[in-house]
């Protein structure tokens, strides 16, 4: 859902981006996600991950998606141990 709230919407893109990642033997992760994935637009992304991290808040999805940008853009992301635990329990 996040690679759809930064322009890659469709899952041939992403299947595009992945598409060297896995060796045959492999199981192919990016495929089963997309299987779950239950949205197709970066509108309906952004709006179902800003549900996740603030619960109960109104927001329409121009503004759910420049949130979310502004949560993952510049110096402001620190993926050390402890920020992936909070990602990980928020969603």
């Amino acid at each position: 859902m996040l690679l759809r709230v930064f322009e890659l919407e469709s899952d041939e893109v992403i299947n595009e981006l992945f598409g060297g990642i896995f060796d045959e033997e492999d199981f192919n992760y990016i495929e089963y996600t997309l299987k779950k994935d239950t949205t197709s637009t970066a509108g309906e992304a952004a709006l179902y991950i800003y549900n996740k991290l603030r619960p109960g808040e109104l927001i329409d999805v121009d503004n759910a998606i420049s949130y979310i940008k502004s949560l993952f853009g510049g110096e402001r992301i620190n993926l050390g141990g402890i920020a992936r635990r909070k990602i990980n329990v928020k969603l």
